[in-house]
């Protein structure tokens, strides 16, 4: 599992090390008495950071298209994780997403 481990006097507050392991993209930040960090990317973090870039260019999509958050659209892609189908479509606004040959988006209604 991707960790950190900072070296402080003090233990950061729970939401400070939420940032932080948000920012570093790790799943563990632990205080400890030195300084490291856990640089393995396991095939979960790996599908995590596509799902993020995928929501990433869904969102240029909608910017690109003049879209606000108010529309409801409708994801087409070549591929996704399905197990993060949800997060998907709440990431980008989206209501529907389907299969295509390529990553596209569009206004529903």
């Amino acid at each position: 599992m991707a960790s950190v481990t900072y070296d402080s006097e003090n233990k950061l507050d729970k939401d400070l090390e939420q940032i932080l392991a948000d920012e570093l993209n790790v799943k563990l930040v632990r205080h400890g008495p030195n300084f490291e960090v856990d640089t393995k990317i396991t095939p979960e973090l790996a599908e995590e950071g596509e799902v993020r870039d995928l929501i990433r260019q869904i969102q240029q999509l909608r910017k690109d298209t003049n879209l606000t958050l108010n529309d409801k659209t409708k994801i087409i892609v070549p591929s996704w994780p399905k197990k993060f189908e949800k997060q998907i479509l709440a990431g980008t606004a989206s209501v529907e997403i389907s299969e295509g040959p390529k990553l596209g988006i569009s206004k529903i209604g």
